[in-house]
Parts: C-alpha cells; sequence; structure tokens
C-alpha cells in the first residue's frame, strides 16, 4: 500500500482545461475572475476581500443557471470530497447555514479552474487524503466514516499547532497545508454570501471598500475539528 507521505500537494497532473471561446461581453469578467483566483496563490491561503469573493460566488451562480453546479476542474469525486469537507469546516447550526449551503465547493471550484496552481493545490491535497485514509483504513476520504474523517482533520490540527516555529511534519505536513487552504477559502465563502453575511449582521454600504473575514470568525473555526 502507498505511503501517503509520498503524495506531494500539487504533483497530481491534470488534463489541459479545453476553455470555449468568450463572446465579446465576456472577457473583462473572466480576466477579473483569472486576477482574483491568482492573487490567492501570489500570497499564499490569504482571504479574499468581500468585493472579490462576492464575484466568484456571481461567477457559481451563473454558471449553475438555476440548475445544480457543473464542476469546471475538480471531478466529481474531488468535487464531492470538498463538499464534504466543507460541511466538516463550517456545518449548520442554529444561527445559520453550513459553508455548503453558502456556496462554498462552487466557490472553490471556480477558482481552480481560473488558476492551474490553485487547481493543483487542490487536486494534491484530495488526494493526500485519500491516500493517508487508504493507508490507515483501505478507503477514500469521502468513503470513511465521519469519526475517521473528523480524527484526521484533528491530526492535522494539532500537527499545524504544534508546526509553529517549528520543523513540518513530514508525514502530515502536507495534509496540513492543504487543510490551511480549504478551510480559509471554505471560511472566505461562506462569510462572503448571503448566508455569512446575515450571520455577522454585517450591513455593507458604499463606504466600505473593503471586508475580510475576521480574525475571531477563523479563530472560532480552529479549534471545531
Amino acid at each position: 500500500m502507498s505511503d501517503p507521505a509520498l503524495v506531494q500537494i500539487g504533483e497530481v497532473s491534470r488534463p489541459e482545461l479545453s476553455r470555449p471561446e468568450s463572446p465579446p461581453h465576456e472577457p473583462s469578467r473572466r480576466d477579473a475572475l483569472r486576477r482574483i483566483a491568482l492573487a490567492l496563490t501570489a500570497v499564499g491561503a490569504a482571504s479574499l476581500d468581500l468585493a472579490s469573493a462576492q464575484q466568484v460566488h456571481h461567477a457559481a451562480r451563473s454558471a449553475a443557471a438555476g440548475g445544480p453546479y457543473e464542476p469546471k476542474f475538480l471531478n466529481p469525486h474531488e468535487f464531492s470530497t470538498v463538499t464534504r469537507l466543507a460541511e466538516l469546516i463550517l456545518p449548520a447550526d442554529g444561527r445559520g447555514g453550513s459553508a455548503v449551503d453558502a456556496g462554498a465547493p462552487p466557490f472553490i471550484d471556480v477558482l481552480c479552474s481560473r488558476n492551474e496552481q490553485l487547481g493543483r493545490i487542490y487536486s494534491g491535497g484530495l488526494g493526500w487524503l485519500d491516500a493517508w485514509m487508504r493507508h490507515q483504513h483501505n478507503t477514500t476520504f469521502l468513503e470513511a466514516g465521519g469519526q475517521q474523517q473528523t480524527a484526521l482533520l484533528d491530526a492535522l490540527v494539532v500537527a499545524e499547532n504544534v508546526a509553529e516555529g517549528s520543523p513540518p511534519d513530514p508525514v502530515l505536513g502536507p495534509g496540513v497545508r492543504f487543510f490551511d487552504w480549504i478551510r480559509k477559502m471554505s471560511v472566505d465563502a461562506y462569510y462572503s454570501s448571503e448566508i455569512g453575511i446575515k450571520d455577522l449582521g454585517y450591513k455593507g454600504n458604499g463606504a466600505f471598500s473593503e471586508y475580510k473575514v475576521p480574525q475571531e470568525a477563523l479563530d472560532f473555526i480552529k479549534p471545531l475539528l
């Protein structure tokens, strides 16, 4: 059985994405989405401002066109795994819906489709989760039991906390780095959505040029896993 430590995030090969020709009115919107996606990997797992995040949500809704969203980059298994991770990271509670309800999986897929480096991070990271689960439980992350899933995410959080100021864990390090990406992007997707803004009680107007997920929200999410 392969050792998941050997699965390096970003090294999973993907077929070249074929993108249809854009109609005359589309390039500026497509370019804007690409710039937003590229900005994420330029600084490394950073939060998006509200205006940028809402452009991504709009693109995901437009792609769905009233029906179910069809992934543009992630394959069906990867998209389902991202959906499960988003649900675990920010589940529904008495205050509001989950990150899935807020559209986190399409949000992430749209960004992956506009940034090949980000796409490789997700393909590699999701592959690492599956390799770990196969190594430990002979199954994929998606097909594992809920306790097995949360146990792995708990281990990644512990390893992340230990790694601060120390050399990264040689086995869990790739998973820690990927989990940092998907956790922050799921939280971004949630708090820039209608559900999340209502949850925060945020009432934006023209006086606000930038909005970022509050640090206390990130601090709240981190120990839940």
